[in-house]
């Protein structure tokens, strides 16, 4: 849930996808301290605090960070990302060489 909150906010996926790779990291950092957390079947307190914290942590720092550099309100989600772009010009093959091309008499 909080994933589906960072991506509505920021407007895209990168910031869940970040958060997800830091609740990776934590997990596998102490894996090697807590061996139970790599069996399968019930989480154990522990493991869930551990997992939790990064999370916890981020969130709030990432939902202000996008709300700050962006002018957002605290609920206003990031909208407009997607911007359309001019074609690029290539050695005067572009729209402008096109129309120009189009205008000159033919033999």
């Amino acid at each position: 849930m909080l994933a589906a909150a960072l991506t509505w906010r920021s407007g895209g996926i990168e910031l869940a996808v970040a958060l997800h790779a830091a609740n990776n990291l934590t997990l596998t950092l102490i894996a090697p301290l807590a061996p139970q957390t790599l069996e399968q079947g019930e989480v154990s307190p522990v493991t869930f605090v551990f997992s939790a914290v990064p999370d916890l942590i981020c969130v709030p720092l990432l939902w202000w960070w996008i709300g700050r550099r962006e002018g957002l309100r605290p609920l206003e989600p990031l909208r407009g990302t997607g911007q359309v772009q001019r074609p690029v010009l290539v050695h005067g093959a572009g729209l402008d060489a096109m129309a120009r091309a189009r205008s000159l008499p033919t033999r």
